[in-house]
């Protein structure tokens, strides 16, 4: 194995005590290394290239890319152990419901679109109570699509309301209903009404939760926290933050390239969504920018140096809030409210809002309004109070 860095050994090292395949690295041109996962127990070997790649350099945007790589190949050695173990035992067959299911969790939308992380975690936990249900009731680890037919779902579908909280049967039942459309596709059910009777007559209503206010930082508390001399890793993206708006899996990978020449807007695509947003940015965020510019990393293209952990952000922002005085529950969000905050403080309307946060859920913001007029936003970002840099001691 090539040698790699120290800061991704001990990533490797767990990974690998934990599967039955193990990751191994060849180099490529550009220092680049390539990861292959082998098996090599009694008479069985096998190797397979994992199209992934390491950039193996010390830099932090090169530390984000590679651990987030190496998430990629630990899901993929889970399903290479679960296919091998399957293979040893002869039970390795996709015209059964599990497996076909789990083959469904890397297939694309109907958009064509690959699932987030996070979506293809919620199919993964589906997929671990599907198991469990099937365990149950047929006392088998997997079942045929013979026997998966209305009386099945019905079965289902008591399960899930009997055995979990209203609002986490409604999210796994929706991912049951999204599966049976693959079913029916790929031709694995043969009723085509299936789903129309699943729709119609096992529903989970989507309870209604009372909304509770989130904190947020009024002007005075954001200026009350720009005095206290605290780490700048920490201080500056947060104030910088409160201005902007982003979530905090979009501030970490925040790169020059992401502004225009004279830092007066912003292009990125959202991790989350995974949409395209394009905004004007306010004055106090350009001058700071120019600022933070001049003094840049020149061996990274991040702006800021945050950590990869988030809880580890959250605990120097409640450590710092409790040090300037504020007794609030902080964390990387809380930013992103203060933004709107600011945003209806100052008066801005809720479209231009709306637009500036990039929702598109009206249960956020009350109403959705795709506004395409930079020179409105424009104007109505200068709305909001400015801050002085000076009082940040940069």
């Amino acid at each position: 194995m090539m040698n790699i860095k120290d800061y991704i050994k001990k990533k490797v090292s767990n990974i690998n005590s934990n599967h039955q395949y193990k990751l191994r690295f060849y180099s490529q041109k550009n220092d680049l290394l390539s990861i292959h996962a082998v098996y090599r127990k009694q008479n069985v070997y096998d190797k397979k290239a994992l199209n992934l790649t390491l950039e193996n350099r010390t830099t932090q945007e090169a530390k984000f890319k590679d651990l987030e790589t190496l998430r990629v190949a630990e899901y993929k050695l889970e399903l290479l152990d679960e296919k091998m173990e399957k293979k040893l035992s002869g039970k390795l067959d996709d015209r059964n419901f599990l497996e076909f299911f789990r083959l469904c969790i890397d297939k694309p939308t109907k958009e064509g679109t690959i699932r987030t992380d996070g979506t293809k975690k919620n199919w993964r936990r589906v997929l671990k109570h599907l198991k469990t249900f099937i365990k149950q009731t047929y006392r088998k680890d997997d079942i045929s699509f013979d026997l998966v037919n209305y009386p099945f779902f019905s079965m289902l579908h008591s399960w899930f309301v009997n055995t979990f909280k209203q609002y986490s049967a409604n999210s796994m039942w929706s991912i049951i209903k999204k599966f049976v459309k693959y079913a029916v596709l790929e031709e694995r059910i043969n009723d085509a009404n299936l789903l129309l009777k699943i729709q119609s007559e096992l529903i989970i209503k989507r309870p209604k939760i009372e909304r509770t206010e989130k904190d947020y930082l009024t002007l005075d508390e954001i200026q009350q926290m720009m005095k206290f001399p605290y780490y700048p890793r920490y201080k500056l993206p947060f104030i910088f933050n409160c201005y902007v708006g982003l979530r905090i899996s979009d501030l970490k990978k925040l790169i020059w390239n992401n502004f225009n020449k004279d830092f007066t807007e912003i292009s990125i695509i959202e991790k989350k969504t995974r949409k395209s947003y394009q905004a004007p940015v306010h004055p106090f965020v350009t001058d700071l920018l120019n600022r933070l510019y001049d003094k840049r990393n020149s061996e990274s293209n991040l702006i800021f140096d945050l950590p990869i952990d988030d809880w580890k952000t959250n605990k120097h922002l409640k450590k710092w809030a409790k040090l300037s005085g504020i007794d609030k529950k902080m964390s990387s969000h809380v930013m992103r409210r203060t933004f709107l905050n600011l945003m209806e403080w100052s008066g801005i309307s809720l479209t231009s809002s709306s637009k500036l946060l990039n929702h598109s859920s009206v249960k956020i913001t009350e109403q959705y309004y795709l506004a395409k007029d930079k020179n409105l936003l424009r104007k109505e970002l200068e709305k909001l109070p400015s801050l002085s840099i000076e009082q940040m001691n940069i």
